[in-house]
């Protein structure tokens, strides 16, 4: 995604700098009142998205987490598939 007016030395580094922040480093950093923005209703109304988006990976996860079903040495994996108690990839079991 480019980013406007910005050379590549420039683009590197936001992506350096951002890209192994968490949510609520994130938000954390932007809310800072040295941070400052044209409109200052547009940060107030941007940030609080920062974390409802982290609630909703957070949810989305758990979610997947709890329907997951870890296949255990021995189990048929292949005939838990067949029967739709569980979806298998090929990282669940050896094929």
């Amino acid at each position: 995604m480019p980013i406007v007016n910005a050379n590549s030395i420039i683009a590197d580094y936001l992506r350096l700098m951002w890209a192994n922040k968490t949510p609520e480093e994130a938000y954390d950093i932007l809310s800072k009142p040295d941070v400052t923005v044209t409109n200052q209703s547009d940060k107030d109304g941007q940030l609080p998205k920062i974390q409802k988006l982290a609630e909703q990976v957070r949810k989305v996860m758990q979610d997947r987490a709890q329907a997951e079903i870890t296949i255990l040495p021995g189990t048929d994996a292949k005939k838990a598939q067949a029967e739709g108690d569980v979806e298998v990839t090929a990282l669940d079991y050896d094929v």
